[in-house]
């Protein structure tokens, strides 16, 4: 229309850019945790584990263990430390347990008692 001032057709501002960064970090975290997760069950689940000690087999112990029993302990606290014994024997007048290596190694772990106190332990080879 003539004798009609144009009007400018404004065009509104764009919005400032919304803050996605926090969001962001907590869907990684997520995903991470996740991850870990199924990670942590497929390991287990691939060696038959499942987050318990390996059951223990009569008359085998770790070195470990071994070194954890102090002489002059009782009878009972040592079978509550490593289990039954492999075998006892009589040894000068002591009786004497041995026990296994865990690892496969030749040889056995001695322990022998005088009355029911430790009195010497000891690795003999085999």
């Amino acid at each position: 229309m003539p004798g009609r001032p144009l009007r400018r057709r404004t065009v509104p501002a764009a919005a400032p850019p919304r803050r996605r960064r926090p969001m962001i970090l907590v869907g990684a975290a997520i995903v991470l945790a996740g991850v870990l997760g199924a990670l942590a069950a497929a390991n287990l689940a691939g060696t038959g584990r499942t987050g318990a000690p390996a059951p223990r087999t009569a008359g085998e112990i770790a070195r470990s263990q071994f070194l954890l029993v102090r002489l002059g302990a009782s009878r009972t606290q040592v079978r509550a430390l490593l289990g039954t014994p492999r075998s006892t024997i009589r040894r000068d007048g002591r009786d004497c347990w041995l026990y296994d290596p865990r690892s496969g190694r030749r040889g056995a772990y001695r322990l022998c008692f005088t009355g029911n106190v430790l009195r010497e332990k000891t690795t003999v080879p085999r």
